[in-house]
């Protein structure tokens, strides 16, 4: 008996020194998901820079959160700090180039800041996304977004 427990012994170091020191990627994808959601109730709550933080904190455990970036783009530019508000809707897009609300987001942005014309062809592509998709309801109020925009 102790014959077995003698040769099983480095078989166990091996498996110990084998295991990675971070998360596994499914606990790692998990938790991005709750920092995540816990940053849309700080945000709903008014707690921006909570929110942010938390938003912030998904995107570091799962570069590809492309809900985190939107949600954190949208803070951003409520902030009033644009260029980093296009930076996430950019990245967003890079993960997913058919998801009109970050082009929405990106549109107003890059309207906020100075830049009309890209942010007007934004909203304009984000709309006839939405058409495409047929959400007809996200269409047309981006086009109503749009109308609204001064000239």
């Amino acid at each position: 008996m102790l014959l077995g427990a003698v040769a099983l012994a480095p078989f166990s170091a091996i498996a110990a020194e084998a295991e990675p020191p971070i998360q596994s990627l499914s606990a790692q994808l998990a938790a991005a998901d709750q920092s995540f959601r816990q940053g849309q109730l700080q945000h709903h709550k008014g707690n921006l820079e909570a929110a942010l933080a938390l938003y912030s904190q998904a995107i570091e455990l799962n570069s590809e959160h492309v809900l985190a970036y939107v949600a954190r783009g949208g803070l951003l530019g409520r902030l009033e700090r644009y260029t980093a508000a296009i930076a996430d809707y950019n990245a967003a897009l890079e993960i997913n180039p058919e998801l009109a609300g970050a082009y929405g987001g990106r549109g107003l942005a890059r309207y906020r800041s100075g830049e009309t014309t890209a942010g007007a062809r934004d909203l304009l592509h984000a709309a006839h996304i939405y058409r495409d998709q047929d959400r007809p309801s996200e269409y047309y109020s981006t086009l109503r977004v749009i109308q609204q925009l001064d000239p």
